[in-house]
């Protein structure tokens, strides 16, 4: 019986932390939108949000057999959505 109460402990911290990256990664998504709609923001910057596309990434690197540096962020992405 100890054990389900720690297992579900462990699954409430789980969906607390998705939550809040969820809602972070939302916000920081929309107000780059936002501030680019408003000539604020370079459009390199809100155009890196756009591009960082995990599996886009995954299948460039399948049908291209090279692994591009700067999609490591893109993969990390990826990882961590599996894990969670």
């Amino acid at each position: 019986m100890p054990e389900t109460k720690i297992r579900r402990k462990l699954e409430s911290r789980w969906v607390i932390a998705r939550k809040i990256t969820q809602g972070l990664s939302f916000i920081v998504f929309f107000l780059a939108v936002v501030f680019s709609r408003q000539n604020g923001l370079p459009a390199n910057l809100v155009d890196f949000t756009i591009r960082l596309s995990p599996l886009a990434m995954l299948s460039h690197l399948f049908s291209s057999k090279t692994f591009l540096a700067g999609s490591a962020l893109s993969l990390i992405l990826l990882l961590s959505s599996l894990v969670v």
